[in-house]
């Protein structure tokens, strides 16, 4: 029982990194899809529509990839119950996989709805 509490504990405190990162991922989701959408769609549009998207998509890439950093130093900083250095790896491979396979499974609905539009 205690080897599953240190566990929770650990994880509750990974929580807000977790939460940046899916934080991030959303708004990457959101911004950059629709950048391209409004760029492309209207031919006229000027800088200042296209921008406040593409800079919450960047910015959202940004904050996945900051809570990804934050969240690994408080690994090494939390006494290690179990996780050596290829699970920490395994782990972070695994939010960034997470993270471009909803990229592109945005650029995929955008792409459908113009090709199907």
């Amino acid at each position: 029982m205690g080897i599953i509490k240190e566990s929770l504990k650990q994880e509750i405190k990974q929580l807000p990194f977790t939460l940046g990162k899916l934080l991030g991922v959303v708004m990457a989701v959101i911004g950059i899809p629709a950048a391209i959408w409004i760029a492309t769609r209207n031919p006229g549009a000027s800088w200042q529509e296209v921008l406040p998207y593409a800079l919450q998509g960047i910015f959202g890439i940004l904050i996945f990839y900051v809570s990804s950093i934050l969240a690994r130093h408080r690994l090494r900083a939390l006494p290690p119950p179990v996780r050596n250095q290829t699970e920490k790896n395994r782990v972070s491979i695994v939010a960034w996989k997470i993270f471009f396979g909803v990229v592109g499974l945005a650029f995929l609905s955008i792409y459908l709805m113009w090709y199907l539009g």
